[in-house]
């Protein structure tokens, strides 16, 4: 009887469709197999069936897909005034879920754990880790990362790594386990010692 009456209801409100082609909307169910979601449209609280979301660049198992929170709010039109065709606009900021701050000329993807990546208006890029790091491009191409205290792990597996500059600078202590060659001077105010467990040649 209630879904009996909720359909009365939502046919009621759009008796006059073209009155009221753009609806704001809030999710209130997402299936991420269909990338889809049902609406409770605004002010009445009645539902859509399922609505698919839409997107900025889609393809075949390729694209742009962002998962909805229940609560978000939508932009949705019908298609000529047809409310059995919505379709989402866009999705908008309310008092409940307010914007995170970005300045003029700034582009901003910030998820809801904190981790962003911010595109400021001199060129930079920063991508910030919800715990505080940090890989950060500046406007000049310099870069930086900044682990707040986490480890580094690089692992080509087969594969081998290459490291080229004026100047490769180490601070702290280095641990080799396997061989060293070196094609030109190996130099320290301290001295080179070997542990013994691999071989240093030069």
């Amino acid at each position: 009887m209630s879904d009996l009456s909720n359909l009365i209801r939502r046919e009621s409100s759009y008796a006059d469709a073209s009155r009221a082609p753009i609806r704001i909307a809030e999710v209130t169910s997402y299936n991420e197999d269909s990338h889809s979601v049902v609406l409770k449209y605004m002010p009445e609280g009645n539902s859509s069936g399922w609505v698919p979301l839409g997107s900025a660049h889609i393809g075949n198992g390729f694209g742009i897909a962002i998962g909805p929170n229940i609560g978000d709010q939508f932009v949705v039109a019908h298609i000529e005034g047809d409310h059995n065709t919505p379709v989402i606009i866009s999705r908008i900021y309310s008092d409940k879920q307010k914007p995170p701050k970005v300045k003029a000329g700034e582009m901003l993807l910030m998820h809801g754990t904190k981790g962003s990546m911010l595109f400021d208006k001199d060129g930079g890029i920063t991508v910030t880790h919800k715990d505080g790091g940090s890989f950060k491009f500046d406007k000049d191409g310099h870069v930086s990362v900044d682990t707040k205290g986490k480890n580094i792990t690089v692992d080509s597996g087969a594969g081998s790594q290459s490291f080229k500059g004026k100047g490769i600078n180490i601070k702290g202590p280095v641990t080799v386990d396997g061989s060293v060659t070196a094609s030109e001077t190996i130099a320290g105010a301290g001295g080179v010692t070997s542990g013994g467990r691999g071989v240093l040649t030069a």
